[in-house]
């Protein structure tokens, strides 16, 4: 269930941060001709007769021909990438990001009951010999519909909680490291407020940065459902923005 965790957090980074586009490149091949060229030259017949003795001169004929030459321009071929693979590809994540909703947690028992939809679970029989390896988890058993109930006592739970903001900071840390704007993201300890430490806020607003947002919301909304404090939607998420100045603005 970590890796799922993990695999999720990657998930909602990239489809809401990555810049989307793609490019159309068409496959083409040029090819010249060969060419020939062939030159003949043939002097002319020069007689001469004399008034006194018929006599007669042939100038020899000659022929020059020139070397036959062959220039054939190298075959080149340029594939256009596959963008089917890739399309299959991003249905398949956003297929997944909807399953979280699905994830069902109880906590009202003396264990915390866990079940992960078919759509989030990769290979049902890997995962569980996983979990029984774990000794975060009492049980692990498959269902019949794909999906897999995990249980766990409460405070094995709350070490899964932990492992699940470990996931988030080194994730926002490796995510924001290519931004321009953003120095930092922290959070309070239930993940129901995040700040977004910026260098200025005018340029954060103004550009692609802006949309971790997005993805700080959908992270809070799934750790709501594995702490069982779900969310009522990620609007309930309090997202602060403050620049260097430590001016504080609402997102």
């Amino acid at each position: 269930m970590k890796k799922l965790i993990s695999v999720t957090l990657a998930l909602t980074c990239m489809l809401n941060l990555a810049a989307c586009g793609s490019k159309d490149e068409s496959s083409g091949s040029s090819s010249s001709t060969a060419s020939t060229t062939e030159v003949t030259s043939q002097p002319t017949e020069a007689e001469t007769e004399s008034e006194t003795s018929e006599t007669t001169t042939k100038a020899p004929e000659t022929t020059t021909k020139a070397p036959e030459t062959t220039t054939k321009a190298p075959e080149t071929t340029t594939e256009s990438p596959d963008t089917t693979e890739a399309s299959s590809d991003s249905k398949d994540d956003l297929s997944q990001l909807d399953a979280i909703g699905d994830i069902a947690v109880d906590t009202s028992a003396d264990e915390v009951i866990i079940t992960i939809p078919a759509e989030l679970v990769s290979d049902q029989s890997e995962m569980i010999e996983e979990a029984r390896k774990d000794p975060l988890y009492t049980s692990a058993v498959p269902n019949d519909d794909g999906s897999i109930t995990y249980t766990m006592t409460k405070e094995s739970h709350q070490k899964l909680l932990e492992q699940m903001k470990d996931e988030f900071d080194s994730q926002m840390t490796e995510t924001i490291s290519g931004m321009t704007t953003i120095t930092s993201v922290s959070h309070n300890d239930d993940m129901t407020s995040f700040t977004i430490h910026v260098t200025d806020y005018d340029s954060y607003k103004s550009s692609s940065d802006g949309l971790i947002g997005l993805s700080i919301a959908m992270y809070a909304a799934m750790y709501g459902l594995f702490s069982g404090n779900q969310l009522e939607s990620m609007d309930s998420v309090d997202l602060h923005i403050v620049d260097a100045n430590g001016v504080e603005y609402d997102s």
